[in-house]
């Protein structure tokens, strides 16, 4: 195989050389997946391996060590982009929130059960929310992990609540292992002019229509945000890896920047 080291070109140099069809942050219409059937009886079931070109999803426990053993086989990952449960007390979902020590427990397991499939250098992207991101921090060092960043996402709209509507939520980057990262920013010498704010439209900047569907899921993200997350520290064809793929934000992403996610 020939890298693109090899004929003079930089990682961030193909991404740009490189159209894809990704939606703007200004363009929602990616984000508008049709909505689901309700009244239609579950097609997918536990165990359920799916495989879409190059990509795939395991329905199962991203908790259980079999399970992601099951999915990865021994690829190792590039990168995770991963939108974990914030420990919300969605009323007619969830019930109440787990308690802090739980959800420490819970994210700890899901670092490193993520880990043990990591390359040396690996990234790990983490959204959290204000109210959780110290018990992340947490988990995060007590994974051992490095933390590079802490991203704030800055959304065009603020969202419910009574005293000072969130209009914002975070990304927690960690580094896994002592090995260097993959750097495709480099201070925007290749036209990717990235800080630790980002500014994307939310939930409740999309299609009115969808409002019913995201009742259940209040933190969509945008495929835009995931696609420069992945761009910033990955290369073309590396494994990006998310075991909370919702309704397939992440892999959405993944397709159109030539990566490939599980």
């Amino acid at each position: 195989d020939i890298s693109y080291e090899d004929v003079g070109f930089e990682i961030a140099e193909v991404d740009m050389l490189i159209q894809t069809s990704l939606a703007q942050s200004h363009d929602a219409a990616l984000d508008d997946a049709p909505p689901t059937q309700r009244d239609k009886p579950a097609i997918s079931k536990m165990g359920d391996h799916w495989k879409l070109d190059l990509h795939r999803v395991l329905c199962g426990d991203s908790l259980d060590p079999a399970t992601i053993l099951r999915l990865l086989k021994g690829i190792l990952i590039a990168c995770v982009l991963s939108d974990v449960p914030y420990n919300l007390a969605v009323k007619s979902f969830s019930g109440r929130g787990r308690i802090e020590e739980e959800f420490l427990s819970f994210l700890k397991r899901y670092l490193m059960l993520s880990i043990e499939h990591c390359a040396n250098g690996t990234l790990l992207y983490i959204f959290i929310d204000w109210r959780h991101v110290e018990i992340l921090l947490k988990a995060g060092r007590e994974c051992d992990l490095t933390l590079i960043n802490v991203v704030t996402w800055v959304k065009t709209n603020a969202g419910m609540g009574s005293f000072y509507p969130s209009q914002s939520e975070f990304v927690v980057v960690f580094k896994f292992g002592d090995a260097p990262h993959t750097n495709n920013i480099e201070l925007g010498r290749y036209g990717r002019n990235r800080s630790n704010v980002w500014e994307y439209e939310g939930a409740n900047s999309i299609n009115p229509e969808r409002r019913k569907e995201l009742a259940l899921h209040p933190t969509v993200k945008p495929a835009r945000l995931c696609a420069d997350a992945i761009l910033d520290c990955t290369a073309r064809g590396d494994i990006v890896f998310d075991g909370f793929p919702g309704s397939g934000t992440t892999l959405i992403a993944a397709e159109d920047v030539g990566r490939i996610c599980y």
